[in-house]
């Protein structure tokens, strides 16, 4: 839901299309079975090409955060020559499968290796996914099994929260970038105040909440302030995180 989120991608894919190598950009928003109509869409971005193409993937449904800001990482993609791919999935199933789908999205990233490896890869996919025991690990199993040569990797974090906080503590909250560990960053772009603020403004345009699946695992008095009988709700946070992070593959030794 922040749009900062997208700008900081644009920002990586101008910088590395400056670059002698091709650019591969991977979006979550987009499921690995709709790459036909993503194809037929970056062919022709006409408003009516994009209409249609919102229409066949079901943006509606399954993503339906603020489309302009996202639009303009395909138009970025488009001049800029970056070929995109859909990374998304839906494994059958009344529970997340995480772990499923970041297996999936491990097997679009090693094709691409294969199709060309000096190519550059940028993945942009919620926090979750890029944690290291998750997408970078099945990666490298991945390449591993494939026989391929191992890849250097650079994770780009962005708003985490809880560094924000330690910089603030620190008189330091006007950081807009932080090293993590020698191939992980975090980019600032919004205060947590902004990000709580972003996607509130968000589920205020939704037409209807839908029910949380789990029940709340915290207890209520049910005599404070004479709510009596209110409804325990908790809402959870689901892995399409408004706040992407960028993993990028770079299988270029040299």
């Amino acid at each position: 839901t922040l749009p900062q989120a997208q700008k900081t991608l644009v920002k990586l894919l101008l910088a590395l299309t400056r670059l002698d190598r091709e650019v591969v950009l991977g979006m979550e928003l987009v499921h690995i079975k709709d790459q036909p109509h993503l194809e037929r869409y970056l062919a022709d971005m006409s408003p009516s090409s994009e209409a249609e193409f919102l229409r066949a993937i079901d943006y509606r449904k399954t993503w339906d955060f603020h489309w302009p800001p996202y639009r303009e990482v395909f138009e970025v993609a488009l001049r800029r020559g970056v070929r995109v791919v859909g990374i998304n999935s839906d494994p059958s199933g009344p529970q997340d499968h995480l772990l499923e789908r970041d297996f999936l999205t491990a097997q679009v990233v090693v094709n691409e290796i294969k199709r060309n490896p000096k190519a550059l890869i940028v993945i942009f996919d919620g926090d979750l996914h890029v944690a290291q025991d998750h997408l970078p690990l099945l990666v490298d199993n991945l390449i591993q099994r494939e026989g391929l040569r191992p890849a250097k990797r650079v994770i780009v974090h962005q708003n985490a929260e809880d560094i924000w906080w330690q910089l603030a503590r620190e008189r330091r909250e006007d950081a807009n970038v932080v090293s993590l560990a020698e191939n992980s960053f975090c980019v600032f772009n919004a205060s947590p105040i902004e990000k709580l603020h972003s996607y509130l403004s968000w589920v205020s345009e939704q037409d209807v909440l839908d029910p949380p699946l789990v029940t709340s695992t915290w207890d209520f008095p049910e005599d404070v302030d004479g709510l009596g009988d209110s409804d325990e709700e908790e809402e959870e946070d689901s892995d399409s995180d408004s706040d992407s992070d960028s993993e990028a593959c770079d299988d270029d030794e040299d």
